[in-house]
């Protein structure tokens, strides 16, 4: 067990923040699958600011997803202080998250995410904000840099701590490889030499052999998984036990097909048929990666409309399997 400011997390694995995907219906299914912390998609203080009713759904957290962090983006000091004041109030969030890594254009353009690595001054105040408008620990999740000529990671983190912030993730790309290349663990261990607060350590972590290399090469305090856990939430349950000395039992094909269905069934519960259906457009082929004869049903995944068209799917894929078997 470790700490954030005053929140305890039960291990050293968290849940990255995937936008269109880290909802409470997926937050809490990491947790039950062993994630010690889990982080929302980015919620906009604009859009809070003006009460834009989608956004402050967002907000919205379940019994079963604590410890939870909110993540903000933005970087005007008044509608950031807004915003923590509005998540402190109306929501239990465990965490305020800000974001300083998104290297996507629209955040760019909006001076939000990664824009703030080239604005340290404007990065400190928004923290700052954050940080004097709640009760809640404030944490940052950055990138290593610009770009490879721009590598400021440690000088920010430290200007991040002295801001205010109780904890520092760092995604070991610069904002200019956006989701190419690899992640270099050495900016992590810079990050992790700089600060006194916890670290963690983020970027591709697909295996229990790439969560150990990034605690032994970086000495982070907890390990940060994103699109590793896309269709495999069990690989939270997997790390933790090799971290633990514990066997771990991969799931069967049928438990998998189970995991699609229940997972769409808690989707639809939660947003509705029609917008739960096209999140399962993209999530729903995840699940059978890997896996035998697999390639029509992903292709036929991605076009449903229903829940009752996955369901057909998922059975006949579970008959193709029976066949194979026999």
């Amino acid at each position: 067990m470790w700490n954030i400011g005053s929140v305890s997390i039960k291990n050293r694995i968290a849940a990255a923040p995937l936008a269109g995907i880290s909802n409470p219906v997926y937050r809490s299914m990491c947790h039950a699958y062993g994630a010690g912390l889990v982080v929302s998609e980015m919620i906009s203080d604009k859009a809070l600011h003006y009460e834009n009713k989608k956004t402050k759904e967002m907000c919205a957290t379940v019994p079963d997803e604590h410890p939870c962090a909110l993540q903000l983006f933005g970087s005007d000091p008044v509608t950031m202080a807004e915003a923590s004041a509005y998540l402190t109030e109306h929501t239990d969030c465990d965490i305020i998250d800000i974001n300083m890594g998104c290297p996507v254009t629209k955040v760019i353009k909006a001076h939000s995410g990664s824009w703030l690595l080239q604005h340290p001054d404007i990065a400190y105040d928004v923290v700052k904000a954050v940080k004097d408008n709640t009760n809640r620990p404030v944490t940052v999740k950055m990138r290593a840099g610009w770009d490879m000529q721009h590598i400021n990671c440690a000088e920010f983190a430290v200007l991040m701590q002295e801001a205010g912030a109780d904890a520092i993730a760092i995604h070991g790309r610069t904002k200019s490889q956006m989701y190419n290349g690899t992640s270099n663990n050495e900016y992590i261990r810079m990050v992790k030499e700089a600060v006194s607060v916890p670290v963690i350590g983020n970027g591709d972590i697909h295996t229990v052999e790439d969560a150990k290399r990034m605690f032994d090469e970086t000495g982070c305090d907890a390990v940060m998984i994103g699109r590793g856990l896309l269709g495999r939430p069990y690989f939270l349950q997997q790390l933790n036990c090799a971290l633990e000395g514990k066997d771990f039992e991969e799931p069967t094909y049928e438990e998998r097909l189970d995991l699609v269905l229940d997972y769409a069934e808690k989707l639809c519960a939660y947003t509705g048929e029609h917008v739960g259906m096209r999140m399962m457009r993209f999530m729903a082929p995840w699940y059978l990666l890997g896996m035998p004869m697999a390639k029509q049903y992903k292709n036929r995944l991605a076009y449903i409309e229903t829940e009752e068209d996955i369901q057909k799917i998922i059975s006949e894929y579970r008959e193709t399997l029976r066949e194979i078997r026999e």
